[in-house]
């Protein structure tokens, strides 16, 4: 029914999703089919959400962008922060 052969090429996630889905169209029993429902939504419910990525291509998660959005505001508080003027003088000496 399925290509089983070529177990050890690695697959993008879009080639991943298209044979889960090939597989998921095949399968008839209803228990093994509330089974991985059950599993992916508890998956989806605990996985952090990715809103943004970082220059080198990391992503930021939803949690991490908070917590660094929070440390900014401590500091701006705090008075550590440049202004319009310094940051000018200072990409001068780059």
């Amino acid at each position: 029914m399925f290509d089983y052969v070529n177990k050890n090429i690695t697959m993008s996630a879009v080639h991943l999703k298209a044979e889960i889905h090939k597989y998921l169209d095949a399968v008839k029993d209803e228990t093994f089919l509330r089974a991985v429902h059950s599993m992916l939504n508890t998956y989806l419910q605990h996985s952090e959400a990715i809103v943004g990525y970082r220059a080198d291509n990391q992503p930021i998660s939803q949690h991490q962008l908070l917590v660094e959005l929070e440390a900014g505001e401590a500091q701006i508080e705090q008075g550590k922060y440049l202004t319009i003027e310094e940051l000018m003088q200072e990409a001068e000496q780059w």
